[in-house]
């Protein structure tokens, strides 16, 4: 009789506990939940306290007070507030625009001097994108492996101008202006840069990609998979094309927009494409069979492809590099760990130096000097005379 009052003693003293332990974690349970409140309320707090400071930092001049009474207003006319300016400092529109980045590139090109200007220049140039935003980067790279090339935006944290200028002069029309939007001037009113690369392969949160014209730590600010279906024009459907020369103001083009919904097209007996309505002055609604048209300065430019030579020394001294994929390893200075083979150094050189690398300034008044560029671990010394160039010598970055 005792052994039963006992177990039933110790059955309701479990019971009791277990009913204390569900108390206890019904109310942790209630604390987590007032500290989630709390936290997201100091994020909301955190947020709109980092937006008035981004607006401070976009308009030096502003007083707190404007910054606060402007904050709402800027979200649906953030030019007003913090409109980019042609005059704004570069350190300010740069160092803005750094801390959008979403990663950091290194590449072979050490420097802005000899880094190619266009990717097509130098397809062996390798580079290795880190992604360092999400708390777990690589999630964010999950199906871009399937395709083979992509879009990157980056900044040009290089550009030390002050201020963008509404026309510039090109390396490639050797002094001639064009407007800053007619050519790929990294001295834009917004020093962002968009390149076209192949993807060689992911692991985890980085990219290898190849056919890379940035310099070494270049921020990235966003990758985009290329899509030949979206990227490349469509010339083989009926679009409208004007009549008159491509100068011509958009009037006529906008006029054109607002019409396509009024316009359309038929076959014929002959099952060719005719216009309904040709009374749109200035354009005219065919197929567009014409072809992709580009500036013709681009084909033919002023300044002419150059030979390249190498010295005998040059020479020599460029089969005293070896080939390694360490990166970390010190035990030569005389080694490469970017481009796969002195072969592809060669090209590489050679590619780079044919398109002339030097500014317009250096290249009408700096004639006589010669002219250092450096790729992976090699420093090349060059000269230029005429059409020519003559490689003088490659040696390690760090040689003395």
């Amino acid at each position: 009789m005792e052994d039963s009052v006992q177990v039933e003693g110790k059955g309701m003293a479990a019971e009791e506990r277990l009913a204390t332990l569900e108390n206890s974690v019904a109310s942790a349970r209630r604390e987590l939940s007032k500290l989630r409140q709390q936290m997201n309320a100091m994020k909301h707090m955190f947020k709109n306290e980092i937006n008035k400071i981004k607006l401070s930092l976009c308009s030096p001049n502003m007083e707190i007070s404007d910054v606060v009474n402007c904050s709402e207003a800027s979200r649906h006319n953030s030019d007003k507030c913090c409109g980019v300016v042609t005059s704004r400092p570069a350190e300010s529109r740069i160092g803005q625009l750094n801390k959008l980045a979403i990663g950091h590139i290194e590449t072979c090109f050490k420097e802005k001097n000899g880094t190619p200007r266009q990717p097509s220049i130098c397809p062996e140039a390798r580079g290795v994108i880190t992604i360092e935003v999400y708390n777990n980067p690589d999630h964010s790279l999950n199906g871009l492996s399937e395709y083979s090339h992509i879009w990157i935006i980056f900044v040009f944290h290089k550009n030390d101008n002050d201020s963008s200028k509404a026309k510039v002069r090109p390396p490639r029309l050797d002094g001639k202006r064009v407007g800053v939007f007619a050519c790929r001037t990294p001295h834009r009113p917004n020093p962002i840069g968009l390149t076209l690369a192949r993807l060689t392969g992911i692991q985890r949160n980085i990219l290898c990609v190849s056919g890379i014209d940035l310099v070494d730590g270049t921020p990235i600010l966003d990758i985009k998979p290329y899509i030949p279906e979206y990227d490349k024009p469509i010339i083989n459907v009926a679009s409208f094309v004007t009549t008159e020369a491509s100068d011509k103001p958009c009037s006529a083009a906008i006029d054109s927009i607002q019409l396509e919904a009024s316009v359309s097209l038929k076959s014929d007996a002959t099952g060719e494409l005719i216009k309904r309505d040709s009374n749109i002055s200035g354009v005219d609604l065919l197929p567009s069979t014409e072809p992709v048209r580009t500036a013709g300065w681009l084909n033919n430019p002023p300044v002419a492809t150059l030979q390249v030579e190498f010295s005998q020394e040059a020479q020599q001294q460029l089969t005293m590099f070896k080939y390694t994929n360490d990166v970390t390893s010190h035990s030569s200075t005389w080694q490469v760990t970017t481009l796969p083979s002195l072969d592809v150094v060669r090209q590489s050189i050679t590619r780079i130096l044919q398109e002339d690398p030097r500014s317009v300034y250096r290249r009408n008044k700096c004639t006589s000097d010669v002219y250092k560029m450096s790729i992976d671990n090699l420093n090349i010394t060059c000269s230029f005379k005429g059409d020519t160039v003559t490689v003088i010598s490659i040696v390690p970055k760090h040689f003395k």
